[in-house]
């Protein structure tokens, strides 16, 4: 019983932390069948039955863990590409100020005063 439990909970906590589209949703859809197998499992069942169904379960197990991992390593490639998305901005901002500088405008719009100051020497240099 302990196990069902454990399993349940498992499964709720991989559901939890799932943002994937197709595939979440079979997966959904396995948990919400097993979480009705599990709330309405009969007190004996035969062995084959017993083992059937923790395999079952532990294929999910590996499944979910396979999903993890998957999400977590799309969270780190995103965060990675937002360091460099932050990074080329910076980039474009002081380009940006560095040609309204030399156009003549001192500060321009969405420039802080110390990029639009940089930029005016370097444009001047």
């Amino acid at each position: 019983m302990q196990n069902q439990q454990d399993a349940s909970k498992a499964l709720k906590t991989a559901a939890r932390r799932q943002r994937f589209g197709h595939t979440t949703n079979s997966l959904v859809t396995k948990i919400e069948a097993l979480e009705v197998l599990t709330n309405t499992f009969p007190k004996k069942l035969s062995a084959y039955k017993v083992e059937s169904m923790g395999r079952e379960l532990r294929a999910l197990d590996v499944t979910f863990e396979r999903l993890i991992t998957q999400v977590n390593e799309q969270g780190q490639a995103i965060e990675a590409l937002d360091r460099v998305i932050s990074e080329q901005r910076k980039l474009i901002s002081c380009l940006l100020a560095i040609f309204e500088a030399r156009s003549g405008d001192c500060q321009p719009s969405g420039v802080s005063t110390k990029a639009a100051m940089g930029a005016q020497v370097i444009a001047n240099y």
